[in-house]
C-alpha cells in the first residue's frame, strides 16, 4: 500500500464452548449451538514517515465471528455480521478486515499533499490524525436469542468524534436475523410510533410534540421502529444514535417496553 507504514497484529481467541456443548459456566456458553471467535488487528498509518510526530491513522478492529458445526446457520450469522459492519458480501471476515483497512489507508495517504502544504508553513494541525475504533459483544435475551451488538468509534478530521451502535438479533437456531416483523403483527407500525412518542416524552418530560421538539428532539425525523433493538430477557428496547432522532449533542436515546406493554401488538 504505497509507503504507507502498518503494525499488524491479529488474536484469534475462542470465547464460547462448541456446537452442542453444555460444559462452562461464562454467559457466553448460555446458547449451546454457537460459539464465537474474535478477530482483533490494529494498524497505523503514519502521513511523513521521516517525522516521528507523523499525523497518522490509528484503525483498532475487534469483531467475533460465529462457528457451529451446522455451517448453514454459522453462514447466515457471518454474513449478516459481514454486512452490518463493512457492506461487504461473500468474503472472509479476516479479508474484508484487510480490504476495508486498505481502502481507508488509501484514502487517508492521499491527504499527504495538503498535509505536506501545512508542514512548510510550520504548521501541524491535529485534524490530520484519525482514528476508527471498530468493537463488538454478545450478550443473549429472550428465548435464548443471540444479541451481537457492534460498536463503531471514528474521527476523520471533523469537529468531533461520533460513535454508532447497531444491534442484531439472531435466532440461535437457524441464524437468521429476527426484524420488527418477525415479532409484531401486521400493520404494527402506529401504535408502536405512538408508544414510541409516548415514551420519548415521558423519558424527557415533555407533556406535548411541540416540548419534545423544544428539548432538541425530533427536529428534522420524526420518531419510527428502529430496527436497531434488542430482544431482551423480560423486554424490548430500541436503541437510536446520535442523528437518529436528535442532534449530537443530545446523545443517544434508549426506549424500552416490557413484552407485557407491547402484548397486543406482538405475535
Amino acid at each position: 500500500m504505497k509507503k504507507c507504514v502498518i503494525f499488524l497484529s491479529i488474536i484469534v481467541a475462542m470465547l464460547m464452548t462448541a456446537c452442542g456443548g453444555s460444559t462452562g459456566k461464562s454467559k457466553e456458553d448460555k446458547s449451546n449451538s454457537i460459539k464465537f471467535e474474535t478477530i482483533s488487528r490494529k494498524d497505523t498509518c503514519y502521513l511523513d514517515n521521516t517525522f516521528s510526530e507523523s499525523p497518522k491513522y490509528v484503525s483498532n478492529i475487534s469483531v467475533k465471528v460465529a462457528e457451529c458445526e451446522n455451517k448453514e446457520v454459522e453462514a447466515r450469522i457471518n454474513s449478516s455480521i459481514l454486512y452490518t459492519i463493512f457492506e461487504y458480501e461473500n468474503m472472509r471476515m479476516d479479508a474484508a478486515i484487510d480490504t476495508f483497512v486498505s481502502n481507508a489507508f488509501t484514502e487517508y495517504y492521499d491527504l499527504r499533499p495538503e498535509y505536506f502544504n501545512e508542514k512548510q508553513m510550520n504548521r501541524n494541525p491535529v485534524w490530520f490524525n484519525f482514528e476508527y475504533d471498530l468493537k463488538t459483544d454478545i450478550e443473549y435475551g429472550r428465548n435464548n436469542t443471540v444479541i451481537y451488538e457492534i460498536e463503531n468509534y471514528f474521527f476523520t478530521g471533523g469537529a468531533h468524534p461520533n460513535t454508532v451502535v447497531t444491534y442484531i438479533n439472531f435466532n440461535p437456531e437457524t441464524g437468521d436475523e429476527i426484524r420488527l416483523d418477525d415479532i409484531f403483527k401486521e400493520n404494527y407500525e402506529e401504535m408502536l410510533n405512538n408508544r414510541l412518542t409516548d415514551a420519548l416524552a415521558n423519558k424527557i418530560g415533555a407533556k406535548s410534540r411541540k416540548e419534545i421538539m423544544e428539548k432538541g428532539y425530533l427536529t428534522f425525523n420524526d420518531i419510527y421502529p428502529t430496527e436497531n433493538f434488542m430482544l431482551k430477557e423480560d423486554s424490548i428496547l430500541f436503541f437510536y444514535n446520535r442523528y437518529d432522532i436528535a442532534p449530537y449533542a443530545t446523545g443517544t436515546t434508549t426506549l424500552g417496553f416490557s413484552y407485557e406493554e407491547l402484548s397486543d401488538i406482538m405475535k
